[in-house]
């Protein structure tokens, strides 16, 4: 079970109290270790239901073209689903690692002012499907020791306004990041390269209406191709 505190959200010129969030969750799986400890397999399956899940959504301020981010509470959220991760030491050098999560996360009473049904909707920011795979090596050559990661990661579409009207969905995206160095045997100083999004995989943050003012796109820095070097010592 947990619990978040209620408060009071400033709408307007008015303060509207928002009621104590609780939950109950419930999770059963599997850790394992197999193969002389080389490879670590862990698996479960999750379900939490919310009562008063406190959700943000966007409201309309009497007198203003804005709309303003405030905090209420929806009747109920359910949340449940499965995740596994795996850890692989190929060799001394080579380790690779992967996870995967499902999770249909959704709002099962939500009637907003009265007038709005969201019930049957979809979190906000909530990707059913994410996962993620990397390869990391690690190994002396001569007198450096060199280090290498590659990674990527993958999210399935998502919405991010409450109720997921078509303008707010942000479609599925995969990245690819990476990075290489290298660093004088039993030495604290490491320096190398790196690369993010390394594809130039453009993807969105969110979008949201603002009334007559239109439509507001949020987008990141990740969204677009970095390549960089770096230095660092430990000490």
């Amino acid at each position: 079970t947990g619990y978040k505190p209620g408060g009071v959200a400033f709408v307007g010129n008015k303060y509207a109290p928002f009621a104590d969030e609780t939950v109950k969750s419930i999770e059963a799986g599997v850790k394992s270790e197999l193969f002389d400890r080389r490879v670590r397999l862990n698996f479960d399956v999750f379900s939490s239901k919310f009562t008063d899940f406190q959700a943000t959504i966007l409201t309309n301020i009497p007198g203003n073209v804005l709309q303003q981010l405030v905090i209420g509470n929806a009747g109920g959220l359910k949340s449940s689903g499965a995740e596994a991760t795996l850890a692989w030491r190929a060799t001394e050098s080579l380790s690779l690692t992967g996870a995967v999560t499902y999770a249909d996360a959704h709002f099962t009473d939500y009637v907003y002012n009265a007038t709005t049904d969201y019930t049957g909707t979809r979190l906000t920011n909530a990707p059913r499907l994410s996962a993620h795979l990397g390869v990391d090596y690690d190994r002396v050559v001569g007198a450096m020791r060199v280090r290498a990661n590659l990674g990527y990661a993958y999210r399935s579409k998502s919405w991010t306004v409450v109720g997921q009207p078509a303008y707010s969905e942000v479609p599925g995206y995969g990245l690819v990041n990476g990075r290489i160095s290298l660093s004088p045997e039993n030495s604290q100083i490491e320096f190398g390269l790196y690369g993010r999004n390394l594809f130039n995989t453009y993807y969105s943050t969110g979008y949201q209406q603002y009334g007559a003012l239109g439509l507001l796109h949020y987008t990141a820095r990740d969204a677009y191709r970095t390549v960089g070097v770096f230095a660092k010592y430990a000490f």
